[in-house]
Formats: C-alpha cells, structure tokens, sequence
C-alpha cells in the first residue's frame, strides 16, 4: 500500500475514536453504560446495525462458501425471508423483554423462570462466547497478514516476533478502548459514525466490480461454466454438490428466525437502548433494507473472486496469484525448511492454466483449475511422511481457501481502493469485537457475578466491574 493509502486508513479510524472518546460527557449511570441511557431512535439503531452486521469473518465464511458452491442453495435459505419480517413487524421476543425492563438477557431469565436457570444459561452463553473470542481475532489477523502482504516474523531488538500475534493484540486493544471509553453508550455511537463511513464505500466497491468484471462477458460465462448436479446457478440441479443437504438449508432459517431470535438483545448492543419497544421494531425493520446493501456487496465479491481465479482473461493474473497464495500458506505451515522450499518450487514450476467455457470440460468440486495446485502441495506433502503430510495438507488446504479472498483482492485492487478496502475491514473487525467483547463482559458480570452479591454496588463500582 502506498503512503496515501494509509491516510485513509488512519484518518477515519483516529475520527472513530475521537467521537467515542468525546461521548464520555454523556456517560451518567450504570443504564447509560450497559443500553446507551435507552435514548436512540430508529435511524441511529439501524444505521449503527449495519457496521455491526458487516463483518471480516462474515465476509470469508460467505466467499469462502459460495466460491464452492456458488448462489443455487441460496434460493432455498431464502424461502423462510418472509418469516423473519414477520416476526419483526410482530415484535416476537422484542415486545415482551422491553416490557420487563431487564438489563441482560439473564435478568430477562431469572425474571421468567429462577435465579439458578439464570446462572446456566449465562456459563453457557460465556463458554460459547470464549470459543468465539477466540477465532475471530484470529481470522482478522491472518487477513491483514495476508491482504497487507505482512511477513509471518519480524525481528525487533534481536528477539523474533510473531506477526500474527501482533496484529491480533492489536486488534483486541483497539476494541476494548471503545468500550472503556463508554460502553454501549459510545459503542452505538462510533457504530453509526462507522455506519455512515461505510455506506458510501459499499456503493463504490460495487460499481468498481460491476465495471471491471462485466456481467455478460465473464460473470455469467464462469458461473454457468459447471457440471451436471453442481450449478451455481440453478436451485433444481445441485443434488451432487459437496456437503448439501436441503433440511438443514432449511432449518436454518428456522433456528435463526424463531430459536435463535433475540440472542443478541440485552448483550451490550443496541438491543436495548430504543426510547421504546415500538422504536426498536422499527429498527429492526429499517436495517433489513438497509443490510441489503451488504448483501449484494457479499455477493458481488464472491462473483468478483469466481471471476478473476477462473475466467480466461485474467489467467495470468489467476496463476500468480495462487502461486504467491500457496507460497505465503505453505511457509505458515510447513515447519520443515527443505519440505516447504520443495512445494513452493514445485508449484512455482507449474504453467498457467487457462479455462474456456464451452471448449473445455466445465469444473466440478473434484476437478478445477485449483485441483492442479493442491494436488501438487499434496504430492510433496505427503512424500516420505504420509501420516504428518496428510494433517499438514488439511491445514494447508483449509488456509488455502480461507485466505483466498484477501491475497486476489491485494493483486486486484488498485492503490486508493487497498486503502479503502483495507479501512472498511478495520471499521467492520472494530464494530463486531467490540460488541461481541463487551457482550461477554455483561454476561459475566451481569449473570455469573452480580447474583451472589450480596451487598449491592455503587454505579460506579458496577461500571468497574463490567
């Protein structure tokens, strides 16, 4: 990145924490702390929603799926939408806790049911949110790595350090000054400042994709380019993709929608801070139009990474970019020096592959134009160790396609668009870890601590202690 694309880096995020720092003034009480004071309207909750919604595991897990399976399964997740507007403009769940007054979803509980119910549903809630805690700084870290073209050690002072455990250190602090800063009260603030930021770089990334790759000449072409049972475009001629299965396609939404409803509210994020129930219905109901948005930003990068790794114009550019891939991810996993150079060379030795729709065989999951190069990783792998080869192969495939999206998005992008890119993901990583950090901090303190006090705190001991 040039010297320019850190400025924009940098300047927006220091406005994000300049407004957080600011909204200290209006911290008054423990209510302004854990739900913003219950202040916000509709459009300050709903704009704040979707930086929060937006997010750097979001966007791998999506691109990550719907690069293997392409948009066909799509249609049958959709067929339960309706349900979910429905709910919404019921107020199911939302309606019922507001009118308790409750501060946690814990609270909620114990209200409802008993104090010990209370207890283990929050160590529940805790131990799940630990295992999250843990992966998704991990998967930041590693996309910075990986789309700022970072080295995996540095040395300083003589000692080597990881980079890895750099940036998501990194990471952590700067989620975690947000919410010392204020709470949910500067949370939702910075949230809708980074809301507001965003929404302008979504439009622009979406038409930059829609101008470089067009729709008719290389988009459609590689998304129709598909074996029989495997389309990435047709809901009835899927039966042979890898891993589908159309009841849980289907339950899905149903968990999400009914089970799994509501999960989020009393956790620190704006589920409670609406001037009342009506105006968090509302809310809901405005930030589903307005994640639309970032809905089609998922899927024009999905469509953007199929393109540029499969279609014939761009194999050139397709084949540097695997080889720099496989490269980068065989020296993060291949601890044996002479093993890693052999995949490396071996795969730098490899031509270019070039794919023409309708002239050559179409791809499926078990052969495609990244087969070739996994195959050849595996083959050195696994040469005079099997069982090692094997493991390190599933990692080295695994991360292959994890960091797939960041490393052609740093070959793809150029300079002013790296350093809008690159601040869209910091403002999305800040906007999820800090709610997500700050809701597991609640949890504890609000459902595992706080009911075996026996003396009751001061406000500002309950802040501390959150």
């Amino acid at each position: 990145m040039t010297w320019y694309d850190w400025l924009i880096v940098i300047i927006p995020t220091m406005i994000v924490f300049g407004v957080g720092l600011y909204s200290r003034r209006y911290l008054r009480d423990v209510t302004t702390y854990l739900s913003a004071g219950r202040v916000c309207g509709r459009y300050v909750i709903s704009v704040g929603d979707v930086a929060t919604t937006l997010s750097i595991i979001g966007l791998l897990s999506y691109v990550e799926i719907h690069y293997k399976t392409g948009f066909a399964t799509t249609f049958w997740a959709s067929l339960l939408l309706p349900v979910g507007v429905a709910m919404g403009l019921f107020g199911y769940v939302t309606y019922r806790f507001r009118e308790t007054k409750a501060q946690s979803i814990g609270q909620f509980l114990e209200m409802r049911y008993s104090r010990p119910f209370r207890i283990f549903a929050a160590a529940l809630r805790s131990i799940s949110e630990m295992l999250a805690n843990m992966i998704m700084p991990a998967l930041a870290a590693r996309f910075f790595i990986y789309f700022l073209g970072l080295p995996q050690k540095f040395e300083l002072f003589g000692l080597t350090i990881s980079t890895f455990h750099v940036i998501m250190l990194f990471c952590l602090i700067m989620a975690i000054s947000i919410i010392c800063m204020g709470g949910a009260m500067s949370i939702i603030i910075t949230d809708t400042i980074q809301g507001f930021i965003c929404y302008p770089m979504l439009v622009f990334f979406t038409i930059f994709i829609l101008i470089k790759f067009p729709w008719g000449s290389e988009m459609m072409p590689v998304m129709v380019d598909r074996a029989d049972g495997e389309s990435f475009l047709d809901p009835n001629n899927i039966k042979k993709l890898k891993d589908f299965n159309l009841f849980s396609l289907l339950m899905l939404p149903f968990v999400v929608q009914f089970l799994q409803r509501g999960s989020w509210i009393g956790a620190g994020s704006s589920g409670t801070a609406a001037i009342t129930p009506h105006e968090q219905k509302m809310a809901t109901l405005l930030g589903t139009w307005r994640q639309a948005l970032g809905s089609i930003f998922y899927v024009l990068v999905a469509v953007a990474l199929l393109t540029m790794l499969n279609h014939h114009n761009h194999a050139r550019q397709a084949h540097n970019i695997r080889v720099e891939l496989s490269a980068k991810v065989a020296s993060e996993v291949v601890s044996d020096p002479a093993k890693r150079d052999a995949v490396i060379e071996s795969i730098r030795q490899m031509p270019a592959q070039t794919q023409i729709v309708g002239v050559d065989a179409p791809q499926s999951d078990k052969k495609n134009l990244d087969t070739r190069y996994l195959e050849t990783a595996k083959q050195e792998l696994v040469a005079g160790d099997v069982d090692n080869g094997n493991a390190t192969f599933q990692q080295f495939r695994t991360l292959y396609y994890q960091l797939m999206l960041p490393m052609t998005l740093r070959d793809m992008l150029p300079s002013g668009m790296l350093g809008m890119f690159c601040l869209l993901m910091v403002l999305l990583m800040i906007s999820t870890d800090d709610t997500r950090i700050f809701s597991a901090a609640i949890t504890v303190s609000q459902d595992v601590i706080l009911p075996f006090r026996k003396k009751q705190l001061t406000p500002r001991e309950h802040m501390w202690m959150v």
